[in-house]
């Protein structure tokens, strides 16, 4: 005869997944709103089709604005995973964005985006691919056509949530 044991299981209302115990959920749900505050405050490209993705253009960020996106990122990383972060928050560490990829972590799209910024103009493009090809001018080499030289356009940069408060960013 089989022993049937029932349990509860824990649904976290954002992302969906699956606990079995109400903390696990709980810490979950807490992880994903502060995602979404950080979302809200740093709106994505609207991209008709998949242009931007494409790398039909870019948009030219400032030093302050990828300062502080690296700021935040770096903040929000520390309290959602302890566990994963060292010293300080390398952008060239291919190794945190690897963890954050196979562990399914929602952070995985914020990291994504910031190894889409040129590190040095500050141009935010549609893929990695064309970050680290700038030609810090709105170019870039393509190394698929033999390194030839390919000019993209400059796209207007998305306007932020003016209901999100940044203070309360952090506070859940």
């Amino acid at each position: 005869m089989k022993k049937i044991i029932k349990r509860t299981i824990y649904e976290c209302p954002y992302c969906k997944r699956r606990f079995d115990s109400r903390s696990g959920a709980t810490k979950c749900r807490t992880n994903c709103q502060r995602i979404w505050f950080f979302e809200r405050s740093y709106p994505e490209v609207r991209d008709k089709g998949c242009e931007f993705a494409s790398g039909e253009g870019y948009i030219q960020r400032t030093a302050e604005w990828y300062k502080r996106y690296l700021k935040e990122l770096d903040e929000l990383l520390r309290k959602n995973h302890p566990s994963l972060m060292g010293n300080k928050l390398r952008v060239d560490n291919g190794v945190l964005g690897r963890v954050l990829n196979d562990g399914d972590y929602n952070e995985y799209r914020l990291w994504t985006r910031i190894i889409c910024i040129c590190h040095t103009c500050f141009k935010e493009w549609g893929q990695p691919y064309y970050a680290s090809n700038c030609l810090h001018d709105g170019s870039i080499t393509d190394r698929q056509y033999g390194g030839k030289v390919v000019k993209k356009k400059r796209w207007k940069e998305p306007i932020p949530d003016k209901e999100i408060n940044p203070s309360r960013r952090f506070e859940i």
